[in-house]
Protein backbone atom coordinates (compact mmCIF):
# COMPACT_ATOMS: atom_id res chain seq x y z
CA UNK A 1 0.00 0.00 0.00
CA UNK A 2 1.90 3.31 -1.09
CA UNK A 3 0.95 6.25 0.11
CA UNK A 4 -0.81 9.49 -1.82
CA UNK A 5 2.09 10.68 -4.68
CA UNK A 6 4.87 7.99 -3.82
CA UNK A 7 7.22 8.11 -6.45
CA UNK A 8 10.15 5.51 -5.13
CA UNK A 9 10.95 2.54 -6.17
CA UNK A 10 9.68 -0.45 -5.28
CA UNK A 11 10.83 -3.79 -5.03
CA UNK A 12 10.50 -6.57 -8.12
CA UNK A 13 8.02 -9.11 -7.21
CA UNK A 14 5.41 -6.88 -5.07
CA UNK A 15 2.20 -6.61 -6.13
CA UNK A 16 1.79 -2.34 -5.03
CA UNK A 17 -1.77 -0.18 -4.07
CA UNK A 18 -2.06 3.00 -4.33
CA UNK A 19 -3.52 4.99 -1.25
CA UNK A 20 -5.11 7.83 -1.56
CA UNK A 21 -4.83 8.32 1.85
CA UNK A 22 -1.85 8.08 4.69
CA UNK A 23 -3.78 5.24 7.07
CA UNK A 24 -4.37 2.24 6.05
CA UNK A 25 -5.36 -1.52 6.83
CA UNK A 26 -6.09 -4.71 5.12
CA UNK A 27 -8.76 -7.25 5.68
CA UNK A 28 -8.61 -10.84 4.06
CA UNK A 29 -11.46 -13.18 3.58
CA UNK A 30 -11.29 -16.49 1.67
CA UNK A 31 -13.82 -18.00 -0.54
CA UNK A 32 -13.36 -21.99 0.43
CA UNK A 33 -14.94 -24.47 -2.11
CA UNK A 34 -16.43 -26.06 0.97
CA UNK A 35 -17.18 -26.30 5.09
CA UNK A 36 -14.91 -29.27 4.47
CA UNK A 37 -11.26 -28.84 7.34
CA UNK A 38 -8.75 -29.32 4.52
CA UNK A 39 -10.27 -26.73 2.40
CA UNK A 40 -10.94 -24.03 5.11
CA UNK A 41 -7.45 -25.28 5.90
CA UNK A 42 -6.06 -24.41 2.44
CA UNK A 43 -7.77 -21.08 2.45
CA UNK A 44 -5.50 -20.04 5.81
CA UNK A 45 -2.54 -21.37 4.41
CA UNK A 46 -3.03 -19.45 1.59
CA UNK A 47 -3.80 -16.09 2.90
CA UNK A 48 -1.14 -16.41 4.92
CA UNK A 49 1.12 -16.04 2.26
CA UNK A 50 -0.08 -12.38 2.20
CA UNK A 51 2.90 -10.06 4.30
CA UNK A 52 1.80 -6.70 4.74
CA UNK A 53 5.25 -4.41 6.19
CA UNK A 54 6.32 -0.92 5.57
CA UNK A 55 8.15 -0.75 2.42
CA UNK A 56 11.69 0.63 4.35
CA UNK A 57 11.32 -2.64 5.85
CA UNK A 58 11.33 -4.86 2.39
CA UNK A 59 15.16 -6.33 2.88
CA UNK A 60 14.52 -7.41 6.72
CA UNK A 61 10.77 -7.57 6.85
CA UNK A 62 8.82 -8.46 10.29
CA UNK A 63 6.62 -11.30 10.57
CA UNK A 64 2.63 -10.69 9.72
CA UNK A 65 0.68 -10.95 12.57
CA UNK A 66 -2.99 -12.45 11.44
CA UNK A 67 -5.94 -12.17 13.06
CA UNK A 68 -8.63 -14.69 13.52
CA UNK A 69 -11.77 -12.94 13.50
CA UNK A 70 -14.39 -14.98 13.37
CA UNK A 71 -15.38 -14.94 17.36
CA UNK A 72 -14.51 -11.36 17.81
CA UNK A 73 -17.60 -9.04 18.61
CA UNK A 74 -17.14 -5.47 17.23
CA UNK A 75 -19.34 -2.88 17.61
CA UNK A 76 -19.80 -0.36 15.28
CA UNK A 77 -22.36 1.63 16.63
CA UNK A 78 -21.27 5.24 15.29
CA UNK A 79 -21.39 8.06 18.87
CA UNK A 80 -23.19 10.74 17.52
CA UNK A 81 -21.95 12.91 20.43
CA UNK A 82 -18.67 15.16 20.96
CA UNK A 83 -16.62 12.10 20.40
CA UNK A 84 -17.53 11.93 16.64
CA UNK A 85 -16.76 15.07 15.50
CA UNK A 86 -13.45 15.11 17.83
CA UNK A 87 -12.37 12.10 15.54
CA UNK A 88 -13.55 13.48 12.85
CA UNK A 89 -11.23 16.31 13.09
CA UNK A 90 -8.31 14.39 13.89
CA UNK A 91 -8.73 12.37 10.29
CA UNK A 92 -9.12 15.85 8.59
CA UNK A 93 -5.54 17.04 10.61
CA UNK A 94 -4.39 13.72 9.75
CA UNK A 95 -5.42 12.82 5.83
CA UNK A 96 -4.88 14.98 2.76
CA UNK A 97 -7.99 16.41 1.02
CA UNK A 98 -8.89 14.40 -1.89
CA UNK A 99 -10.34 16.28 -4.77
CA UNK A 100 -14.15 14.73 -3.89
CA UNK A 101 -13.73 16.00 -0.53
CA UNK A 102 -14.26 19.45 -2.07
CA UNK A 103 -18.05 19.86 -1.45
CA UNK A 104 -17.18 18.59 3.09
CA UNK A 105 -14.37 21.86 3.17
CA UNK A 106 -16.45 24.52 3.89
CA UNK A 107 -19.25 22.28 5.88
CA UNK A 108 -16.59 21.12 8.19
CA UNK A 109 -15.51 24.55 8.81
CA UNK A 110 -18.44 25.58 9.94
CA UNK A 111 -18.79 23.58 12.91
CA UNK A 112 -14.60 24.41 13.40
CA UNK A 113 -12.93 21.49 11.93
CA UNK A 114 -10.70 22.86 9.78
CA UNK A 115 -7.70 21.62 8.12
CA UNK A 116 -3.88 22.29 10.24
CA UNK A 117 -6.31 25.06 12.81
CA UNK A 118 -5.83 22.69 15.44
CA UNK A 119 -9.13 23.93 16.94
CA UNK A 120 -11.74 21.54 18.33
CA UNK A 121 -15.12 21.37 16.78
CA UNK A 122 -18.22 22.90 18.78
CA UNK A 123 -21.25 20.72 19.67
CA UNK A 124 -23.49 20.38 16.93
Amino acid sequence: MLPPGYGGQVPDGFITLPSQTLAGYALLRSSVASGAERDVAAAVEYGRQVKLYPLAQAGNPPETTFLDAADVTFDATIKYDLSFFETLDEFVQAEPWLERDRVMIDMLKSIGIEKASHSRPTTP
